[in-house]
C-alpha cells in the first residue's frame, strides 16, 4: 500500500494523464499541447 506514496512522481504522472484525458474528452487541443510540453520538460 505504501508504495503509492513512496513514488510521488508516479502519482504526479497519473494526475497529468488524468488531466490530459479530460482535455481530450473536451477537445481542448491547446491545453493538450501545453501538457505535452509540460511532460517533455521533465
Amino acid at each position: 500500500m505504501a508504495s503509492k506514496f513512496t513514488h510521488p512522481f508516479k502519482v504526479h504522472l497519473i494526475i497529468i494523464l488524468k488531466i490530459m484525458f479530460d482535455h481530450l474528452l473536451n477537445k481542448k487541443a491547446i491545453h493538450i499541447e501545453w501538457l505535452i510540453n509540460y511532460i517533455m520538460y521533465f
